[in-house]
Formats: C-alpha cells, structure tokens, sequence
C-alpha cells in the first residue's frame, strides 16, 4: 500500500488518487495491495470512519469487503473493533448486494481467533470505559437482529457472544440476544455443552438468572461438559440463593445426577458448602437425595468424610434421614472412607531426603501431617454414629 493512499484515505480525501479515478479505469493492482499488517484500504477506510471512500471502495471492490489481514480480521472486524458505528452499518448493507455474498456469510467470517463481529463488540463491551458503552450495545443489537444465529457460535477459547455478554453483566444486550435467538430444538447442541448459565452462577448473578428465565428459559437445563446441571454448579459453589431459585422453577432438577452419578447434594456435601447442604436438606421432596449413592456407592456423607468436611459431616450426622451404617461398593463405611483417604494423602505427602522419591515403608505419623487435624475433627463420627444405630 502506497503511503499517499494510505493518508489519502485517512483524510476521507476523495480528490487524490487513486479515489479520483476510481470509476475511470482500472486500478485493481492498486487496490490489491495491503499494509505490512494486510490490512486493504476497505479495512483502512471504514475503521476510521471515512463513510465516501468507504462506498467507493465497497461498491466498486466488492472482493474487499470478505478480504482478511494478517490477524484474519474482515472490515467489518475492525471497524466494529474502531467503533464506527455508521460504516460498520454500511460494509453490511454493501455484502447485501455483493453476488455470491450474504449479510449472513459476512457475520459469520472468523478471525484467526475464531471471533466474529459479534464477538468483537461483546470483547470490546468488557475492556471499554462506560462512555463507550452505548456505542457498543448499539453495534451488538444491529449484529444480533441480522444474524441471530451468530450468538451461540464458539470462538477458539469455546466462548459465544452469549457467554461473553453474561460475562459483561449488561442485561439490555443479554435480552435482547435472547429474545432474538431462534426457537430451534438444538439449540442445547449448539451451545456444546458450554452455557452461559454455569458462569452467571458462579459469579452469583441471580438478575443474569431471572432475565434468562424470563427469555429462554430452556438455557436453565443445560448441562456443562461434565454433565452437570446449573443446580450442581450452584451447590458446588454454596450459593444459596441459586439453589433456592432453581428449584423454584424445577424441584425435580434436585434428581438429576452428573456422569459420576453425583446428585446436587453430594456435589454441596464434598465442597464443603454447609449452607447449601442445610438449604437442600430443608427443601420439601428432597429425602431420596440424602443417602443416595453416586456410581461408587458413595452417600453424600461418604464424600463429606473422606474430604475432610467436619461441618458438612456434623450436619449430616443430626439429620435424622442420614444413615451412617451404609457401605459404598468398596464394603466403606464414611468413617472407614475418611480413615483411608486421610491415611492414603498423608502417605502420598511423605517424601524422603533422596530426589523427593515416595517413602516405601509404609509408616505413617498423622501427628506430621495438616491432614491430621482434619481426620481429629471427624473422629467422632465413629461414637456419633455407633448411638444413632443403637
């Protein structure tokens, strides 16, 4: 790219060559030539706003307007990435008149980063300052009510725009996507098992929750790759509040079982989240869900021993429902369950002076280990639950 053309089309200077001969005759070698980033004066011209040389570019060097930089970024990338507004509207309203282009094809072309336009904008909706907001939101608006099927289309870090604007809070463009996607019944196959729900639960966002409710609500049943269901992540984390509202709209969500066949309560019950497992205890219709076992045998009280749960175990012990004499398939009780796992990790942890290799005697002392006062606190069990079974 010549550098009087490049400034050319900087200054919107439609009097200098080559604009001024532009429809006269044919300048394509010129045209063809890119910066050192490759971006064509189509990617120069409508990420600086220049809306004349734009159209003129557009209309007469229609090829441009798919044509990709160094980075795989279209004009349209850019110039969304710029801000402009206008002409980001006008590369789309010239795809539509390209043979053999569509607006479609266009916001669906990939960056070398797997982003499309929608992306680009969603990005730009987490990096930029407020006074850019606006402009950003507009930019997503006008790209979601042309293609609405770009919204669930992953990137090469397996993030949509509908992941992306979850992740920016901003529920005006997050109802509006909504709203706008299309009622398919694969839609749970498009998303590929990576929700947006998952992430608005662990950022403990319960709007996020109520504006996807109110617009797609089938997102709440989606699973993540582990197939587990939004209430697993919301007990995974303690997050009450997500408990309490997802079960509200489908108790029997509470049922459902991961590939390990872990339920929503084993899930709370090994991470520790006492207030999640004392919010699922009380919930009505629940009592299968307390000595169930997961594709191990394990109980929930299984889990919250041999983690090393003492408040969750404590929990669990006074609840009447909770039966302490139940084996797993490897004939374990919890107490047993927590006597192997605290042995096996102390074990695990004792290292010799030579290379760092496993000690291979076998001794074990808890009194040197941290996990030691982990295995005092729920040494108990042992008495607790000998005078609930008599």
């Amino acid at each position: 790219m010549e550098p009087a053309h490049f400034e050319a089309v900087l200054k919107g200077d439609v009097t200098c060559f080559p604009f001024c001969d532009i429809n006269k005759e044919d300048l394509s070698e010129i045209v063809d030539k890119v910066s050192p980033l490759g971006n064509s004066l189509l990617h120069v011209a409508s990420s600086s706003g220049q809306l004349h040389i734009t159209q003129l570019i557009a209309t007469n060097f229609p090829a441009l307007i798919t044509k990709k930089n160094s980075e795989g970024d279209t004009a349209l990338h850019v110039t969304v990435r710029a801000e402009k507004f206008d002409t980001m509207k006008q590369l789309v309203d010239f795809a539509k008149q390209v043979p053999n282009t569509s607006t479609v094809a266009l916001l669906k072309i990939k960056n070398n980063k797997g982003n499309t336009a929608l992306h680009q904008a969603l990005l730009g909706l987490l990096m930029e300052s407020k006074k850019s907001v606006d402009t950003l939101v507009d930019t997503a608006h006008y790209l979601v009510t042309e293609d609405p099927e770009v919204s669930y289309y992953q990137n090469d870090i397996c993030k949509s725009p509908l992941y992306l604007v979850v992740k920016s809070g901003n529920t005006d463009i997050l109802e509006y996507i909504l709203s706008a996607l299309p009622q398919i019944d694969c839609l749970t196959d498009k998303l590929e098992g990576r929700s947006p729900v998952h992430f608005a639960i662990k950022h403990k966002r319960l709007d996020i929750l109520k504006v996807i409710r109110e617009q797609k609500e089938e997102l709440l049943v989606l699973l993540d790759e582990e197939d587990n269901t939004a209430l697993h992540s919301a007990a995974s984390i303690g997050y009450r509040k997500g408990v309490r509202y997802l079960l509200e709209i489908d108790s029997n969500g509470a049922f459902k079982r991961n590939k390990e066949g872990q339920s929503i309560l084993h899930f709370a019950a090994k991470s520790g989240k006492e207030n999640a497992v004392r919010c699922i205890l009380k919930e009505k219709g629940l009592d299968k869900l307390v000595n169930r076992m997961d594709n191990d045998g394990n109980t929930p009280f299984h889990l919250a021993a041999s983690h090393g749960r003492s408040m969750v175990v404590v929990t669990l012990m006074w609840d009447k429902r909770t039966r302490p004499d139940l084996l797993s398939y490897q004939d374990l009780t919890a107490y047993d369950a927590c006597k192997s796992s605290v042995l096996d990790k102390v074990q695990n942890q004792r290292i010799d002076g030579n290379g760092g290799n496993m000690e291979a005697s076998g001794k074990v002392e808890l009194k040197s280990s941290k996990k030691a006062n982990e295995f005092q606190k729920v040494r108990y069990i042992e008495p607790i639950k000998e005078s609930i079974m008599l």
